[in-house]
């Protein structure tokens, strides 16, 4: 434990201030891209919760470690590597997949009521047999210095060895108020319909969320609660703690 805390200050020691992106979300994506020439770390922790009556044999945990740089000033690439635990009281945190993604700005900001930027993802499983794309929109605007609202509508397929193709359509929106240099409230909202041979399943969750942040270090952390469906009502509930070099 001590070491990890060694690691923790020294991350944050040697973190470039001048590259400070501060998410105030954890579901949805606001106008932003990664800095030509640094490199942002991030881990995102989400406990996902399919019945919050059910205890720990409805948990799962999700760790995904984030490696981001930007390409120009418009176009941004990361890799994600993610472990799972599903339920938590299991054997142990497996390798479950790995993904990349890219970010290209459609238009800089202010040229349209929303900012603009095109959002593509690939995904593999482990033993690379089951693979997901998704195609997203990032929709964002700042109406004032403090105050900001975001939109991601996005549609996803999966497709390989053992499943038939499965389509979804989701979104995730967001509001932001920035109280002071370091902190910030949130509330987002996100849905779900996913088309499968079984058939349509739909979710809709909604929840708050805050931001802690330095130059070089930021937390947000959220909670989100599943709604309109109280005979068995979930929750996610996530942590994203970024640095930046």
């Amino acid at each position: 434990m001590k070491k990890v805390y060694l690691l923790f200050l020294g991350l944050i020691g040697i973190s470039n201030v001048g590259y400070a992106d501060k998410r105030p979300y954890v579901w949805t994506y606001p106008y932003m891209l990664g800095h030509p020439g640094a490199v942002e770390l991030e881990h995102y922790l989400t406990y996902s919760v399919s019945d919050l009556y059910s205890g720990y044999s409805a948990v799962s945990l999700v760790h995904m470690v984030e490696i981001e740089t930007g390409i120009t000033p418009y176009c941004d690439i990361a890799i994600y590597h993610v472990f799972k635990q599903s339920p938590v009281e299991s054997s142990g945190l497996k390798y479950d997949s790995f993904k990349i993604r890219t970010r290209f700005a459609i238009a800089g900001k202010n040229e349209f009521f929303m900012d603009p930027i095109l959002y593509l993802e690939f995904k593999s499983s482990a033993d690379v047999s089951r693979f997901e794309g998704e195609v997203k929109f990032i929709l964002s605007k700042d109406f004032t210095p403090d105050l900001n609202i975001s939109l991601n509508p996005y549609y996803a397929v999966k497709f390989g060895s053992g499943i038939l193709t499965e389509q979804s359509i989701k979104f995730s929106a967001g509001i932001s108020y920035r109280l002071t240099s370091w902190l910030a409230l949130s509330g987002e909202i996100r849905g779900s319909a996913e088309f499968a041979q079984s058939g349509t399943v739909g979710k809709l969750y909604a929840g708050p969320t805050m931001l802690i942040g330095t130059s070089g270090f930021r937390w947000t952390f959220g909670a989100s609660f599943q709604i309109f469906d109280p005979s068995r009502p979930g929750a996610e509930f996530r942590s994203l703690l970024g640095f930046y070099f």
